[in-house]
C-alpha cells in the first residue's frame, strides 16, 4: 500500500485499526502533505474479493463506494466524516480519507480481523463504564439522525462499523447495506425506489461536486448455515446483529437498527466473557453467537428472553430488553431510550452533556455548573474524558473575565490528573496566553494560579517559567488582596527549584520586598510540606 501512487498526497505511517463489515477496511494514520493535517486513510484492498465468486465482485465494490458516498454527504458529530466526494479508487484499492481515527469498536472488543500486528496498547485497551455510557448515547444520536434526517435504515449496526475518533467520540460508519426508508411503516424487500441524491440539507457543498449516488445493494439475502466465524465479505449483514424480522419475514424498518444497537450494547457489557476465555474468541461476548449459522441463530432468538442480564447495569436492564424485543413494534424508541434513567440519573454523564452546550448558557448557569464540576464531577471522570470533554469547552470560556477564575481552577485541577503528555497537548496551550504575564488579571484569577504554582512549574519548561511565569507570580506578589501573595509564598520553595540563579537574585528577592507586609511576614514562620505554619 505504501508504495502506491494513489498515496502520493499523503505521508502514510502505519495501520492503527481495522473496521467496516467483516473489518474489510485497513485504517492507516496519515498526514496530508498540502495542509499538514492529521487524517486517517481507510484502505480497501481488492484482493479480498478473491474470497468470493467473481460475478459478485462489482456488487461488493459498489457497496463500498456507495457507503463512502453516503458518509461524505452526511453532517453529524457522531457520523464518521469522509472528505471530498468520499473515496478515490485505483486498480488495487478503494481509499477514503476521513478524520483521524484511533481504533474501531470491534478492535476494542478484541476482534483484530484484517489487522496483522495490533499494538499491545490496543490489545489491552478497555473503556471505562462512563465512556461506554457516553458512547452509547452518541450512537443513539447518530442513528436518530440517519433515520429522521437522512431517511435511511443502516441495517449493519455492529462494533465493526463504529469508529473511535482521536478525541474518543464514537462515530457511526459503514453504510454498505443502508436502505432508504419508504413512506410506509415497513417495506418488503425489493420494492424500494432508488434515490440518486440525498436531501438538499445533507448534500455535499457546491465546492465539492459529487457524482450521482449509487443505488442501494440488493436486499434478497440468502441465509445459509456456514458454521464459520468468517463473515461473508459484504454479501449480507452479520447474523449476530441483524433483526429477526429481516430473516423471518424479509421486512425492515428503522426498528431493525434498534435491535442491532441492543446487540452491540449487550456485547459492550459482556467483554469479560472474551478476556476470561482461554480461546479469546471475540464472538463469545455476542448475545447471538451464531457462527453465521441461520439455524443456530433461530434457536438463540427463541431463547433470547428473559435476557441474561448478569453483567448489565440494573438501570439498563429493562430498556435493553426492550431494544432486543423480537417484535419490532415493542422496541423502545431511540428518544425514550436516550432519556431513560440509566442516562438521566448519571450526574457525571449529564455534566459532560452540559459541557457540550455550555457556551450558549446563561452566565449564572455557567458559574453554578463550574463550581459543582470541581467538587462533584471532576474526581469521577477518567483522564481521557477530562482531556477530551472538559478542557476544550473551558478553554473557550477563558475569554470571559467573570468565568476565568473558575475555569483556571478546573483546568489546573484537570492537569494534575492527566499524564504529562496529555497536559502538554491540551491544558497548557489553553493557559499559555494567561500564563505569559502579558495581561493584567484580577485577584481571583491570580489566586487560582497561585494555588497551583507548584503544579505549573512541573509542567512548564524551565525557560517558560523564568521568562513568562515569573511575570504572573509578580502580579501575585503585588496584588492588594493579601490572600494572593500569601498563596504564592506558600509554594515559593517548590517554585524556586525551577528558577535560575540569575532569576532568584535579580527577580525573586526584590519582588518579595514589595509584597504586602502580612505576606512577607510569612518568611519568618517555619515552612513544612503543607506550607507556612
Amino acid at each position: 500500500v505504501m508504495g502506491n501512487t494513489s498515496f502520493r498526497d499523503y505521508t502514510v505511517t502505519t495501520q492503527v485499526a481495522s473496521a467496516g463489515s467483516g473489518c474489510y477496511w485497513k485504517v492507516c494514520d496519515a498526514v496530508k502533505k498540502a495542509t499538514r493535517e492529521n487524517v486517517s486513510l481507510l484502505v480497501f484492498e481488492k484482493k479480498q474479493l478473491e474470497r468470493v465468486p467473481r460475478p459478485q465482485h462489482e456488487a461488493i465494490l459498489n457497496s463500498v463506494r456507495r457507503s463512502c458516498q453516503l458518509a461524505a454527504r452526511m453532517d453529524h458529530p457522531y457520523i464518521l466524516k469522509h472528505q471530498g466526494k468520499g473515496f478515490e479508487e485505483t486498480r488495487d484499492h478503494i481509499i477514503a480519507e476521513t478524520e483521524r481515527i484511533k481504533m474501531s469498536l470491534a478492535n476494542v472488543q478484541k476482534n483484530f480481523t484484517n489487522f496483522a500486528q495490533p499494538p499491545p496498547s490496543l490489545k489491552q485497551f478497555a473503556f471505562s463504564p462512563l465512556e461506554i455510557k457516553l458512547g452509547i448515547l452518541q450512537l443513539t444520536s447518530a442513528l436518530a439522525y440517519v433515520h429522521t434526517e437522512v431517511k435511511l435504515v443502516h441495517l449493519d449496526v455492529t462494533p465493526e462499523n463504529v469508529f473511535i475518533s482521536e478525541d474518543g467520540k464514537w462515530k457511526l460508519g459503514g453504510f454498505c447495506f443502508a436502505q432508504p426508508i419508504s413512506s410506509e411503516a415497513d417495506t418488503p424487500y425489493g420494492t424500494l425506489s432508488v434515490p440518486t441524491t440525498l436531501a438538499a440539507s445533507n448534500a455535499a457543498p457546491a465546492a465539492h461536486p459529487s457524482p450521482p449516488l449509487l443505488p442501494p445493494p440488493p436486499t434478497c439475502y440468502i441465509w445459509k448455515d456456514t458454521d464459520s466465524r468468517e463473515q461473508m465479505l459484504l454479501q449480507q449483514p452479520s447474523l449476530d446483529y441483524v433483526a429477526p424480522e429481516i430473516i423471518s419475514v424479509a421486512r425492515f424498518s428503522p426498528q431493525c437498527d434498534l435491535f442491532s444497537l441492543g446487540c452491540l450494547i449487550w456485547e459492550m457489557y459482556n467483554t469479560q466473557l472474551v478476556t476470561q476465555s482461554p480461546t479469546q474468541d471475540y464472538a463469545l461476548s455476542h448475545v447471538l453467537n451464531t457462527y453465521n449459522n441461520v439455524t443456530r441463530r433461530k434457536q438463540h432468538i427463541e431463547t433470547l428472553h428473559p435476557l441474561d442480564a448478569t453483567f448489565i447495569p440494573p438501570l439498563l436492564q429493562v430498556p435493553l430488553s426492550q431494544l432486543l424485543s423480537v417484535d419490532p413494534e415493542q422496541r423502545i424508541a431511540l428518544s425514550v431510550f436516550g432519556a431513560s434513567a440509566f442516562f438521566s440519573a448519571d450526574i457525571a454523564l449529564q455534566s459532560l452533556l452540559f459541557l457540550e452546550t455550555i457556551q450558549g448558557r446563561e452566565e449564572s448557569q455557567q458559574l453554578v455548573f463550574l463550581q459543582g464540576l470541581i467538587t462533584n464531577v471532576l474526581p469521577q471522570l477518567p483522564a481521557s474524558l477530562a482531556c477530551a470533554n472538559v478542557v476544550p469547552p473551558l478553554a473557550n470560556l477563558l475569554r470571559a473575565p467573570s468565568l476565568r477564575p473558575l475555569c483556571v481552577t478546573v483546568l489546573l485541577a484537570t492537569a494534575e490528573r492527566l499524564p504529562p503528555a496529555a497536559t502538554a497537548a491540551s491544558v497548557l496551550p489553553a493557559l499559555r496566553p494567561l500564563l505569559s504575564g502579558e495581561t493584567k488579571e484580577g485577584p481571583q484569577t491570580l489566586l487560582a494560579v497561585a494555588n497551583h504554582l507548584d503544579v505549573l512549574c512541573t509542567l512548564l519548561d524551565q525557560q517558560f517559567v523564568n521568562t513568562h511565569l515569573v511575570k504572573v507570580i509578580d502580579g501575585c506578589f503585588v496584588c492588594t488582596d493579601v490572600t494572593v501573595p500569601m498563596a504564592a509564598l506558600n509554594v515559593i520553595p517548590k517554585v524556586a527549584e525551577q528558577l535560575l540563579p540569575k532569576t532568584l537574585k535579580s527577580w525573586l528577592v526584590p519582588r518579595l520586598q514589595v509584597a504586602p507586609e502580612d505576606a512577607v511576614s510569612l518568611l519568618d514562620r517555619p515552612y513544612s510540606e503543607t506550607g507556612y505554619v
